[in-house]
């Protein structure tokens, strides 16, 4: 015990590391650019990136699409509407009384001034998170959750947490650099977490809001399933535990009048598959570039791709 104590509290080493490049594969050269790094992760890596995962309580994230998807998520709604309006001491009319959600809307259209800011915003989100629910029913709902390359419909989402402070700092700074060429541009972490799939769990297909996207597959040796797929290419990628997945959802920022945009890639539409069994524990960075000099394409700065 005190052995793995003292090992957890070391960090990872800046040493020599060098892709093989049998290691490396370029899956798609044209949008939306794939490519898929084997051993991005060393074995002492894992082990510590694995070792940091489970000595840190790890808060879940809130405003991710798949959140909406949060099993037990509609009672604790119920209970902080119930709770809010209670305390404004406000007799609520009995057409209302039988749903919290509709007290809590009648209560806060009448007396905003009796609640508390921070429980208005929470009810807000909550009413938010029903109505995202409502989209997903919906015809052009049930059409997206069709293009899932599942045989068996969405059951539950993945599990996902936001990246321990101390954990993201070792990957950006070392294992960035592994695949994103730092000299033809700046890289902007928006976005960092882990997401945990157990069996049943998958994600519902989408567009990551970024120019880059890169996996981490820091668990998935017992994993049955869980490919990661774009459906709209015909492509699944299989969890290999310390692979590397490198994908891009934009099209080159165009700069015009001093501002930059970004067009979203439609092809890069995605999901993690269903896991059938096991586990399978990735890490997810979504990053934006910099540029610092024009490129004719995003493979110009994969800096581990070959010559």
């Amino acid at each position: 015990a005190i052995f793995f104590s003292f090992f957890f509290n070391l960090t990872f080493c800046n040493v020599a590391f060098s892709l093989v490049t049998s290691d490396v594969r370029l899956v798609r050269h044209e949008p939306p650019i794939i490519v898929t790094v084997d051993n991005l992760l060393s074995e002492g890596e894992l082990l510590l990136a694995n070792g940091l995962l489970g000595n840190e309580a790890i808060a879940e994230t809130s405003d991710y699409q798949e959140d909406v998807f949060s099993t037990g998520a509609e009672a604790g709604e119920d209970d902080h509407f119930n709770s809010v309006v209670a305390k404004t001491g406000l007799s609520v009319p009995v057409e209302y009384e039988d749903s919290p959600v509709k007290s809590f809307v009648w209560a806060v259209t009448k007396s905003p001034e009796l609640m508390e800011e921070q429980d208005i915003i929470k009810g807000a989100n909550a009413i938010q998170r029903r109505q995202a629910v409502e989209r997903w029913k919906t015809k052009e709902g049930q059409l997206l959750m069709q293009l899932s390359a599942d045989e068996e419909s969405f059951k539950k989402a993945g599990q996902r947490l936001v990246m321990p402070p101390k954990l993201r700092l070792d990957l950006e700074t070392l294992v960035l650099p592994r695949v994103l060429d730092s000299l033809q541009a700046n890289w902007d972490v928006c976005d960092a977490t882990i997401v945990r799939y157990s069996r049943g769990e998958s994600q519902v297909p989408h567009i990551d809001p970024c120019d880059a996207t890169l996996l981490l597959y820091l668990n998935s040796d017992d994993c049955i399933g869980g490919d990661t797929c774009f459906p709209l290419v015909d492509c699944k990628l299989p969890p290999q535990v310390g692979r590397g997945v490198l994908f891009f959802s934009s099209e080159l920022p165009q700069h015009l009048n001093g501002e930059t945009s970004r067009e979203r890639e439609s092809l890069s539409l995605h999901h993690g598959g269903q896991v059938q069994g096991g586990e399978k524990i990735v890490a997810q960075f979504m990053l934006n570039a910099q540029l610092k000099k024009p490129v004719e394409t995003w493979l110009d700065i994969v800096s581990c791709l070959p010559n």
